[in-house]
């Protein structure tokens, strides 16, 4: 069979189907469905491979259901790689059939306006203040708004209102610099999240960091990826390996999980680099590894970076004042999938929150097991989305946090929706923005 899921007929047919995979599987939890766990899912690939069945809309509408958490990828016994396939599948399908409408407007703005996301995010904005807001969940009218369940709408941040690299210097430079980084903030900091991104930046100037936030980088790819769009993202990629090669930091460092995970796994799968890729991939780090590992100062950081905090939300003004009182604060936190079992980063960030005299860590019950969010994943599957979501907000909830540390952006505002469904509404915050006081 001519196609990018026949290359894996060898490795999807190596799978024993043991089931070990099930425990852990977010959409099979959720569902029951054997359809809709690795080992299903690779049984309909290997039937499509062999010609005993068709890649039928059925079928694809399965493999888009994975979440990509890993979780199969980590606990497989014979070494397969589930998650490979899957992608590779919906490559396949997505070049034969093409996407729903709407995504196929938003893959080709991204394709051809990688480094202008900023109106999309922005129209998003508009569109979230002038109607979904202001729409009530209940009567006729609810009819037209998406993300609504059980008379409660989609709890959402705020989209768009300024550009965290337009108001930044490309490069923020400081007197006799330790190294030099660059920060690949992602489309959530840019346009959505940018106190976490401020924050990061404080921190790197304050421990004498030299940092480049090159303007001209785009989209690590991940929403066209994970949806099958693998000829947007290789555009993507191409454009912003080619940016990271020619500035050579030290490090690129990442504060969205899922972006690291591309820019170390998918960028070597779709690029086919000659020579060693492990160069590049070895720069791409954490932002909770690399404080660790270079050993940089967060604590008493104020004073060394100025105490301006007019950008600040509420959120964190009402943290700093519960700080102030000498109250401490209970912080659970939430281990991203790609964080946690793509880039083995888990331990960091319970490093760094135990070290905060003020706060009180208090782990949650299966702080690993996936949200829900998934990226464009809880755009197309909103109702199997909270449905996973419901036993992350379970668990927070047990824990009596008053904050919610995450190392990912998507997690963040799946996160922050689950929980206000669960009628807990607390600070669902990125760990860099509990430092810094």
């Amino acid at each position: 069979m001519d196609s990018i899921v026949g290359k894996y007929l060898d490795k999807a047919s190596q799978c024993v189907k043991c089931g070990i995979c099930q425990p852990e599987c977010p959409t099979y939890i959720a569902t029951g469905d054997e359809s809709m766990v690795a080992r299903g899912r690779l049984a309909l690939l290997e039937a499509v491979a062999e010609g005993d069945l068709k890649f039928s809309s059925g079928i694809a509408d399965r493999i888009s259901k994975c979440t990509n958490c890993l979780s199969c990828v980590t606990n497989c016994p014979r070494g397969i790689d589930p998650v490979k396939i899957i992608n590779a599948a919906k490559g396949d399908y997505f070049e034969k059939n093409g996407s729903d409408f709407i995504s196929k407007i938003v893959f080709k703005y991204l394709g051809n306006n990688e480094r202008s996301l900023y109106p999309l995010f922005k129209l998003m904005g508009m569109a979230g203040n002038l109607f979904y807001n202001r729409i009530p969940a209940e009567g006729w009218l609810k009819e037209f708004l998406p993300f609504v369940k059980n008379g409660i709408k989609k709890n959402l941040p705020q989209f768009g209102k300024r550009n965290l690299k337009d108001e930044l210097p490309e490069t923020i430079k400081v007197e006799k610099p330790k190294m030099r980084v660059v920060f690949f903030t992602g489309c959530m900091t840019d346009f959505v999240f940018q106190e976490t991104g401020q924050k990061i930046i404080s921190i790197l100037k304050a421990n004498n960091i030299e940092t480049i936030i090159p303007k001209n980088l785009g989209c690590c790819g991940a929403p066209a990826y994970y949806m099958g769009d693998h000829k947007t993202t290789l555009k993507l990629a191409q454009e912003n390996f080619r940016i990271l090669l020619q500035l050579n930091p030290d490090y690129i460092i990442i504060n969205c999980a899922t972006c690291g995970q591309v820019l170390k796994s998918v960028y070597e799968i779709l690029l086919n680099v000659n020579g060693d890729f492990s160069d590049f991939a070895n720069k791409v780090i954490d932002i909770h590894k690399f404080l660790l590992v270079n050993k940089c100062e967060t604590e008493d950081l104020q004073n060394m970076v100025g105490s301006d905090n007019k950008g600040h939300s509420a959120t964190i003004k009402q943290l700093q004042k519960a700080i102030c009182s000498d109250k401490k604060i209970r912080v659970t936190y939430h281990d991203p999938c790609h964080l946690k079992r793509g880039l083995n980063t888990y331990l960091e960030p319970r490093e760094i929150l135990k070290s905060l005299p003020w706060v009180d860590f208090v782990e949650m019950e299966n702080p690993d097991a996936c949200c829900g969010g998934a990226g464009g994943f809880n755009l197309k599957h909103y109702d199997l989305s909270l449905e996973i979501g419901k036993r992350k907000a379970d668990s927070i909830k047990h824990t009596g946090a008053d904050v919610v540390a995450t190392g990912c952006p998507a997690c963040q505002m799946q996160i922050m929706d689950v929980l206000n469904r669960a009628g807990y509404n607390r600070p669902v915050l990125h760990t860099v923005e509990l430092l810094n006081y």
